[in-house]
């Protein structure tokens, strides 16, 4: 299952951004990001495209990447129904990780990489022991007793935490990947992983666009209703995809 969003003004040459919630990989539904991806369309003007993956533990990894992967494909191919040029991939938390990671498996697999990569607190390495793993380990509403529980759930018994396809931040080569947007948030213990990928990938010679919001905790992009510095966050990561889609068309 899928949900579309398009703006009433929709910019013809904005691409087709495709959307994995967060939760883990084991928890989530389109709900869950709703009112964000309504956001992220009106704001950018182009469609969005909320894709609803399976999850853990009924499917373990690696079936949510790979519905993602095959929704990105499926965008990509029909964005021109959607009144998009091309497709662009994006998610928060466990959604942010497949993002990302499908960049990497679109550039392993010799394809066009997407227009742009959305990548919101991030979970990128999940062999990690950084110091905001332990500073944050009993934030709200991630600390590290739930992180340890999505784990559980969503990697099968043979998974290497180190695999690139869990870890894109232990990828060996980072070049060529799709121009990203990374955002963070400041009480979280994935934040060091986000700010580091964001430097890799600059190291990389990917253009980036990066933002701390060091005031916000992990999910507060389920949060614009109720945290007022959490919709203004939402606002200005939207105004940065609009901006980076503009500058691809310079």
């Amino acid at each position: 299952a899928a949900r579309l969003y398009r703006p009433d003004a929709q910019d013809p040459d904005a691409p087709l951004m495709v959307w994995a919630h967060m939760g883990g990989g084991v928890i989530g539904t389109l709900d869950t990001s709703h009112a964000f991806c309504g956001l992220l369309a009106k704001i950018a003007r182009g469609p969005v495209l909320s894709v609803d993956y399976r999850l853990a533990p009924e499917h373990r990894f690696p079936a949510g990447l790979e519905d993602v992967l095959a929704a990105y494909r499926w965008g990509r191919d029909h964005a021109a129904s959607c009144g998009a040029r091309g497709a662009a991939i994006g998610g928060d938390s466990m959604g942010g990780s497949f993002a990302a990671i499908v960049c990497q498996e679109l550039k392993r697999a010799g394809d066009d990489q997407p227009a742009l990569q959305l990548l919101v607190y991030p979970c990128v390495d999940v062999a990690s022991e950084t110091p905001s793993m332990t500073t944050y380990a009993d934030a709200f509403p991630l600390g590290r007793p739930m992180m340890e529980w999505f784990m559980g759930h969503y990697l099968s018994p043979d998974a290497d935490p180190a695999d690139p396809r869990l870890s894109p931040l232990r990828s060996a080569d980072l070049a060529g990947l799709a121009p990203a947007v990374v955002a963070t948030a400041g009480f979280d213990p994935l934040v060091d992983q986000g700010d580091a990928y964001a430097r890799a990938l600059k190291a990389a010679g990917v253009p980036v666009r990066y933002r701390g919001y060091d005031s916000l905790c992990h999910a507060f992009t389920a949060f614009t209703g109720a945290v007022p510095a959490a919709d203004e966050a939402c606002r200005e990561i939207a105004g940065l995809v609009r901006d980076a889609i503009a500058e691809r068309r310079s």
